[in-house]
């Protein structure tokens, strides 16, 4: 599964990102946690998928975790729309240069700052949902 472009069967994504064998050849993972109840993740999850253009982990139910116990090292450069209900952290990476995002969508997370350090890249962002996290925050969409 890890050689397709495009993920969103749950089983195959539990095994490339349990496993750590996503390829450049992935763009897109698309994830329905309320089909699997938690997972772990390597801090190192996503490194080996420099191509992947859209993640998204959605759990509509609030019952499945997402585990990154050593954190996270890094999102792809690449990465243009980005959903993560729940997302575990406090912050996105501070490698993760966000240049191509689109989109950030951060419901229901344990965010409460997207970045650590300074952040000049943002060039394309315009849409953002951090609804019910620690903080509000919001762009302008003009």
């Amino acid at each position: 599964p890890g050689q397709r472009s495009r993920l969103w069967d749950p089983e195959e994504i539990y095994d490339v990102l349990t496993n750590n064998t996503g390829t450049s050849a992935v763009e897109g993972i698309l994830l329905d946690m309320d089909q699997i109840a938690s997972i772990n993740l390597s801090s190192k999850a996503f490194k080996e998928m420099p191509n992947l253009r859209l993640l998204a982990f959605r759990d509509l139910k609030g019952i499945s975790t997402v585990y990154l116990p050593m954190g996270l090292d890094l999102l792809p450069k690449n990465l243009r729309y980005l959903e993560w209900n729940g997302f575990p952290l406090k912050s996105l990476p501070s490698t993760f240069c966000p240049e191509m995002l689109v989109e950030l969508s951060l419901p229901h997370s344990n965010v409460e700052k997207l970045w650590n350090g300074v952040l000049v890249c943002i060039i394309h962002l315009s849409i953002t949902d951090l609804q019910y996290n620690i903080f509000q925050f919001s762009f302008d969409r003009s």
